[in-house]
C-alpha cells in the first residue's frame, strides 16, 4: 500500500486531526504531512510511519487504483479517543509502545474537549 495525497488528506480529516497533531503522533514534521498531501515525493519509510498512525486511529486504505479512498472505523477511533486500549488492540501490525499509545489517548482526549495543543511542548492549554 502506497499512501496517496487524497488519501492522507481524507485519513487525516476524517479522524479530526490538523496537519501539526499528525505530525507530532506520526514523529515528523508538520511540513512532511503538507508534503505528503500536496503529492510530493517522500521517503517510504515518513509515509510507513504516518499510515501507521492512520490505521491505529481505525483508517482503512482502499487501493482501487481508480478510486482510492478511505473508510474509517469510527468504533476503533472512539476507542483510541476513550483511551481504551487491551492487549489486542495495542497489537495492530506491531502496535504503538505502551508509552506512545497513553500519549496518543491522552492527546485525543484532550483535543475532543477542546483543549488547544502548543508546538512548542505538546501539553494541554487553554
Amino acid at each position: 500500500m502506497t499512501l496517496g495525497a487524497l488519501q492522507s488528506r481524507l485519513a487525516r480529516t476524517g479522524t479530526g486531526l490538523g496537519v501539526r497533531e499528525t505530525a507530532f503522533l506520526a514523529d515528523v514534521s508538520p511540513e512532511t504531512i503538507t508534503r505528503i498531501e500536496k503529492g510530493e515525493p517522500v521517503k517510504a519509510v515518513t509515509l510507513e510511519k504516518v499510515a501507521e498512525v492512520y490505521k491505529f486511529l481505525g483508517v482503512v486504505f482502499m487501493d482501487d487504483v481508480d478510486k482510492p479512498g478511505v473508510a474509517i472505523d469510527l468504533e476503533r477511533l472512539s476507542a483510541v479517543k476513550s483511551g481504551i486500549f487491551d492487549n489486542d488492540f495495542c497489537e495492530l501490525r506491531g502496535g504503538l509502545p505502551r508509552g506512545r499509545l497513553h500519549k496518543l489517548g491522552t492527546f485525543l482526549k484532550a483535543l475532543d474537549a477542546g483543549k488547544k495543543w502548543t508546538s512548542a511542548n505538546w501539553t494541554p492549554s487553554g
